[in-house]
């Protein structure tokens, strides 16, 4: 049996989900510079940025499914 996900109510759950939307933004544009740099140093730099938002998303992605706001 699939656990039915629950739209969010309180402003918690509200704000976590908008973060969560910001912070999948933020991923696209660190990809997209990181897809776009030719100096090496920029794309270190956007290496460690593309690492950094994957570790926020998937940290907000988690609290959202204890709370059973996602899959």
């Amino acid at each position: 049996m699939k656990k039915k996900v629950k739209a969010p109510t309180t402003y918690d759950e509200k704000y976590l989900m908008e973060e969560i939307r910001l912070s999948k933004n933020a991923l696209d544009v660190a990809n997209s510079n990181f897809d776009n740099a030719v100096d090496p140093d920029l794309i270190d730099c956007y290496i460690y940025r593309v690492r950094s938002e994957e570790k926020r998303y998937d940290f907000l992605i988690s609290k959202a499914k204890a709370l059973n706001l996602a899959k």
